[in-house]
């Protein structure tokens, strides 16, 4: 097999492209962005709107500064896995700059003075003790629309 160089392929990207469009629903068509250009929304939106710092150096730099604003984030891990600090540390961050956050919290885990003594500013924090994972979810659902900073939905230890 030959090895195709770049130039012909980077020369043929823009007849493939324009054929694909064409061939696709308007709905779709409308909807299309290149990679080059989701990047650059990308990087507005980052600037914009910066990521939330967890506190957490080592997830900080994994993660570019933070948590991502808007974004849907799964933090997974078993009892003892630091799931539990590293959610309240992301909460110290996010309420130390002034910013309110929301804790949707099903295994009803939060130590109101525990979570004070790391730095939670539990004036900016709204606390949700749902019954059951129906109303977490919708309580997470609708803190999202409300412009929290950070929504937290703890599930509990799995």
């Amino acid at each position: 097999m030959r090895a195709v160089p770049a130039h012909a392929i980077e020369s043929l990207e823009p007849v493939v492209l324009q054929r694909v469009r064409a061939a696709l629903p308007e709905e779709i068509r409308a909807r299309l962005r290149s990679a080059r250009e989701l990047d650059r929304t990308r990087r507005d939106e980052a600037e914009e709107h910066p990521p939330l710092a967890t506190a957490v150096p080592a997830l900080d730099l994994l993660l570019d500064g933070g948590l991502p604003r808007g974004h849907l984030v799964e933090l997974v891990g078993g009892r003892t896995s630091g799931r539990f600090s590293t959610l309240l540390a992301a909460l110290a961050a996010t309420t130390g700059t002034g910013e309110t956050a929301a804790l949707v919290d099903l295994g009803d885990g939060l130590d109101p003075a525990a979570a004070a003594a790391l730095g939670v500013d539990l004036e900016r924090l709204l606390w949700v003790r749902p019954g059951g994972l129906k109303e977490a979810m919708a309580g997470a659902e609708m803190l999202i629309g409300a412009g929290f900073s950070l929504v937290v939905l703890d599930l509990g230890a799995p």
